[in-house]
C-alpha cells in the first residue's frame, strides 16, 4: 500500500540552485513538508539533461532502489532525458514534475531535440501523476505527448507578497531575471537597449551564469554597445539584493521565451506592481466602517479630507467630494453594468470567502455572485455592489489567472 505521508523529490544537482525551476521545486517542497508530509530531496547528477553513460546508470540505480510504497516526485529537466527501459523498472509511483518539456526549448539540435521527445513522451507513460506549472504546458503535454488531461493537475507557481514598498529611482531602473542561458535571449534584450541610448535610464541583469563562456560573450556585447556603466551584468546575487532590486525597478524586462506566463520572476514583478486609484466618497466615516470593517481592506494613511486603503494589495484613495456620475451602459454578456466602475480580480477562494462576507453584512449587489462566461475562455465569477456613496465595485474571481486575458 502507497504512503502518501512519506515520499521522495528526485532532481538533478542542488535544489538551492537560483532559477526560476528550482525555487519552484524548493517552494514544492517546503509546501509539501508544511502538510506535515515528510520528504526527502534525492540530488541526481547534475548532468542532465545530457547525462554521460555512468551518470544515467546513477540516477536510475538510485531511482530503482526506492521502495515500491513510497511515491517519488522526479523534475522534469531529469524525468525527460532518462532511459525509458530504466523508468519501467522504477518500483516506486512516479510523479512527473515538467516545468517545460525538453523537446520543446529552443536552439536544440534536431537530433537531440527528437531523442528527448521520444523518451519523455515514453516515460510520460510510466508515470501515475503528473504536475505542470502551468496550463500551457498541460496543452502541451495533452497535444504533443498524449497525455490524458485527467492525470495532469496545474500547480502554479506562487510568490510571497513583498514587505517593503517600491521605491522607484531616478533614473528609471530596468531589471531582468532570469538564469544566463543562450534561450533566454539577454542578446536580443541587450540590443534593444542599446537602441534606447538616447534615453535616460539604468538596468541590471541578474541571473545565474549557464556557462563562462556565454556569460564572457554578453559582457563583450555590453561593452561593444556602449551600455558600460549604465547596464550591469550582476549574474547571481544574493536575497536581499534582488529583493532591493525589486523594489527599486520601474520595469521588468524579458529578452525573449514561450514561458513567460509561468516564470517565477515574471510573477515576482507582477507582485509588485500595485495600482493606485482616487475617487470621491460624501462620508469619510461611513467609507472606513465600508472599506474597513466589510470588506475587510486595512486603513492606512489619513487626514481630514482622505483616507487610503489597502483595497486588495493596491492603494485605494478616498477623498472628500462629489462621486463622479456613472449609467448603466455596459454591457458584458448578459448583463449590463455601472459605468465607469472599480474593482479588482481575486482568486476564487478569496472571492467566493468575500461573497460570503458581504452576504453575512447584508450588502445588497446590483449583480449578485454568479458564474460569467461558463464553460467559455474567461470563464469567471463576478459580483456588484456599490459602497454608501454609490461608487459602483465589481470583484472577479479567477480559478486560473490566466483565464484573465483569454480570447
Amino acid at each position: 500500500m502507497t504512503d502518501p505521508k512519506t515520499l521522495t523529490f528526485a532532481l538533478p544537482g542542488d535544489i538551492t540552485t537560483l532559477t526560476g525551476g528550482y525555487i519552484y521545486d524548493r517552494r514544492m517542497v517546503q509546501g509539501l513538508r508544511h502538510q506535515g508530509r515528510h520528504v526527502d530531496v534525492l540530488a541526481l547528477p547534475d548532468s542532465f539533461p545530457t547525462p554521460s553513460d555512468s551518470d544515467m546508470r546513477r540516477a536510475l540505480d538510485a531511482l530503482q532502489a526506492l521502495p515500491a510504497d513510497r511515491p517519488v516526485i522526479i523534475d522534469g529537466l531529469a524525468f525527460g532525458a532518462l532511459d525509458p527501459q530504466g523508468v519501467a523498472a522504477i518500483r516506486a509511483p512516479i510523479v512527473a514534475m515538467i516545468h517545460h518539456p525538453l523537446a520543446q526549448e529552443s536552439a536544440l539540435p534536431a537530433d537531440l531535440s527528437d531523442h528527448l521527445w521520444r523518451t519523455e513522451r515514453a516515460n510520460l507513460a510510466h508515470a501515475r501523476h503528473v504536475m505542470v506549472p502551468s496550463p500551457h504546458t498541460r496543452d502541451m503535454l495533452v497535444d504533443r505527448y498524449d497525455v490524458p488531461a485527467d492525470r495532469i493537475t496545474v500547480a502554479r507557481p506562487g510568490t510571497d507578497r513583498p514587505e517593503q514598498p517600491a521605491t522607484p529611482q531616478d533614473p528609471p531602473l530596468i531589471l531582468s531575471v532570469g538564469i544566463l542561458h543562450p534561450r533566454k535571449g539577454h542578446d536580443v534584450l541587450i540590443a534593444a537597449l542599446a537602441a534606447l541610448a538616447d534615453l535616460d535610464w539604468q538596468a541590471v541583469i541578474v541571473g545565474n551564469p549557464w556557462d563562462a563562456a556565454h556569460f564572457a560573450d554578453l559582457q563583450a556585447q555590453i561593452a561593444a554597445s556602449g551600455l558600460d556603466g549604465r547596464l550591469e551584468l550582476a549574474g547571481r546575487v544574493e536575497a536581499d539584493r534582488l529583493a532591493d532590486l525589486y523594489r527599486k525597478a520601474s520595469i521588468f524586462a524579458l529578452g525573449r521565451g514561450p514561458r513567460v506566463h509561468h516564470c517565477p520572476a515574471t510573477t515576482e514583478a507582477a507582485m509588485r506592481s500595485l495600482f493606485h486609484l482616487a475617487i470621491h466618497v460624501t462620508d469619510l466615516d461611513a467609507a472606513r466602517r465600508f472599506y474597513g470593517d466589510v470588506l475587510g481592506c486595512a486603513e492606512g494613511r489619513s487626514t481630514d479630507t482622505w483616507v487610503d486603503f489597502d483595497f486588495f494589495g493596491h492603494q485605494l484613495s478616498l477623498h472628500l467630494g462629489t462621486p463622479f456620475p456613472t449609467t448603466c451602459t455596459g454591457r458584458v454578456g448578459d448583463h449590463m453594468v455601472m459605468m465607469p466602475h472599480l474593482g479588482v480580480v481575486l482568486p476564487l477562494a478569496d472571492w467566493l470567502a468575500l461573497a460570503d462576507r458581504l452576504a453575512a453584512a447584508g450588502v445588497s449587489f446590483d449583480i449578485p455572485p454568479q458564474i460569467r462566461f461558463e464553460g467559455q475562455p474567461g470563464e469567471q465569477r463576478t459580483m456588484f455592489f456599490f459602497d454608501p456613496s454609490g461608487n459602483p465595485i465589481e470583484v472577479k474571481g479567477f480559478a486560473d489567472f490566466d483565464g484573465l486575458f483569454a480570447s
